[in-house]
């Protein structure tokens, strides 16, 4: 009989991996500090941003960040917010939150989020009336959705953390 089968979710996976090496008293890869693979440097406030404009079109300039908070006790925090006018039809002002835990394998840090929260979604879309344009606001619902499935979970190399993320101080990364 299979313990688990391969089309579950990685966390998944991952826990019943976990579980059987401490049964058989082995350390698991999970266990490894990060500090020891990485050095101290990966733990606090990770950030990158972008902005978008257009010499074409002034109007457009939104700016989309991306934030990554590594914990000592293994959990992250993974924001993703975006502002401004992106197309010359499209406003976007929108910010999502994902919680959970993290681990490394070789390079590349494997995020398992357990909390997805959106914490706004807003969008206002020019519609054309005859000759002229009209901003028509539509505001979705916001909220917290728990994850077992592995539906957002995420994985980023290190190279790409240290080339496009800056270090933050943790005071400009607070949720």
């Amino acid at each position: 009989m299979a313990i688990f089968r391969l089309d579950q979710p990685v966390s998944t996976i991952i826990v019943v991996v976990v579980f059987l090496m401490s049964l058989l008293n082995c350390t698991p890869f999970m266990k490894s500090s990060p500090a020891s693979l990485l050095g101290e440097s990966i733990y606090g406030c990770w950030k990158t941003q972008t902005v978008e404009t257009s010499e074409r079109n002034p109007d457009i300039n939104a700016v989309e960040e991306k934030i990554l908070l590594f914990f000592e006790n293994g959990e992250v925090r993974f924001i993703e917010r975006k502002r401004g006018q992106s197309h010359q039809t499209l406003r976007e002002d929108w910010e999502f939150i994902s919680r959970g835990t993290y681990y490394l394998a070789k390079d590349t840090i494997h995020l398992a989020i357990s909390e997805f929260e959106t914490r706004r979604l807003n969008f206002e879309i020019l519609k054309q009336v005859g000759d002229e344009g009209e901003w028509v606001e539509i505001t979705e619902e916001t909220g917290m959705t728990r994850l077992t499935d592995g539906s957002k979970d995420r994985t980023i190399s290190v190279e790409v953390i240290k080339d496009d993320f800056s270090r933050m101080d943790n005071t400009d990364c607070a949720e």
